[in-house]
């Protein structure tokens, strides 16, 4: 069973490719939900950003690294998440978040 969040990109993903709710999808409307279910054993797999994932297991007071990626979906949604600031944003703290995202991207093999 894969768990997602009702009315994601992945569940619109998962159900075009012809997954079912209560078959082989979980849906729920709780983002943090899935991860629990994982780390509980309720669900085989979550379908998440890496980003997202961490942040999840954060939120719970679990660490990353016992999710194990099996399956990279590229075919998802070809858009790149982007930053805005203020054209009054402190230039330092612009500073400090394109150098964290850079730190990110170094280690994750983003460009």
């Amino acid at each position: 069973m894969i768990s997602i969040v009702r009315g994601s990109v992945s569940d619109s993903y998962l159900t075009n490719a012809g997954f079912k709710p209560g078959i082989n999808l979980d849906l729920t409307s709780d983002p943090g939900s899935s991860p629990r279910k994982l780390v509980a054993g309720r669900v085989d797999f979550i379908l998440q950003t890496e980003y997202t994932a961490s942040e999840r297991m954060k939120e719970l007071g679990y660490d990353y690294s016992i999710l194990r990626k099996v399956i990279e979906v590229k075919e998802i949604d070809n858009r790149r998440a982007c930053m805005a600031f203020s054209l009054k944003t402190d230039k330092s703290l612009v500073q400090r978040v394109q150098s964290s995202l850079d730190k990110y991207n170094k280690l994750h093999g983003e460009s």
